[in-house]
C-alpha cells in the first residue's frame, strides 16, 4: 500500500526530522532514544497537520512536542518502581510496539516509508 503526504507536510518532515533526532539525542544521550521522540512528534504532527501548517513556526511546535515528551520520559524514569516508557507515549515500551499496530493505516505506513526509502534515520 502506497500512502501520500500532502507536500508541504513531506517538504517539513524532510526540513524537520534531522533537526528532531539531533534535539532527541541530545536531551536523551542516546541515539535511539532521539530517533523515537523524533518520531513521535512527527507522527503527532501528521495527525494534526491541517491545524499547525498554518502555524507562524510549526517547527517550533513540533520541538515542543519533543520537549515535553522528553520531559516526561524522564520524570517517568525516575520513578522507582515504574517500567520504562516509551519516547513520546508516556506509556510503557511493550505498549509501543503493540500501540503501533493500531495507528491508522496512514501513520503505520508512511512514517517507516520515509524513513527506509530516503533514509532520513
Amino acid at each position: 500500500m502506497h500512502v501520500t503526504a500532502p507536500a508541504d507536510f513531506e517538504a517539513f518532515f524532510r526540513r524537520e526530522q534531522p533537526k528532531l533526532v539531533a534535539l532527541g539525542m541530545a536531551m536523551s544521550g542516546d541515539r535511539e532514544t532521539g530517533r523515537q521522540l523524533a518520531q513521535e512528534a512527527l507522527i503527532r504532527a501528521y495527525h494534526q497537520w491541517d491545524k499547525i501548517r498554518n502555524y507562524e513556526r510549526p517547527g517550533a511546535w513540533v520541538r515542543r512536542v519533543l520537549i515535553n515528551s522528553s520531559t516526561d520520559n524522564a520524570r517517568q524514569s525516575n520513578r522507582p518502581g515504574m517500567p520504562p516508557r516509551s519516547a513520546g507515549s508516556g506509556r510503557p515500551r511493550w505498549f509501543h510496539a503493540a500501540g503501533m499496530a493500531m495507528r491508522p493505516r496512514g501513520v503505520r505506513a508512511i512514517m517507516p516509508c520515509w524513513m527506509r526509502n530516503g533514509s532520513y534515520m
